[in-house]
């Protein structure tokens, strides 16, 4: 590549993890909730008059969460959710 230009690229991955006595089992356990971000980028960075900087990127995001089981037995109910993906 010239020397004016630089390319870089990656994958980052992060899990986020808590208990809640809110959300529960309906034993009255506490649940595991969980939820992964998944990101993948490209950055371009062109450099004109030795001072000017152009920089150009692509970033996708992915964030995931597992399903998590309805709650039937307490005064309020909690349904349950579905395994999401989304993508950004």
């Amino acid at each position: 590549m010239a020397s004016f230009w630089t390319l870089a690229g990656g994958f980052a991955f992060d899990r986020e993890e808590m208990k809640n006595t809110y959300v529960t089992t309906n034993s009255g356990n506490d649940f595991l909730l969980r939820r992964d971000n998944e990101g993948i980028y490209l950055d371009n960075q062109f450099t004109l008059f030795k001072k000017l900087f152009l920089n150009a990127g692509l970033r996708e995001e992915i964030y995931q969460q597992p399903a998590v089981p309805a709650d039937t037995v307490d005064f309020n109910d909690r349904p349950a959710f579905l395994t999401a993906r989304i993508r950004s």
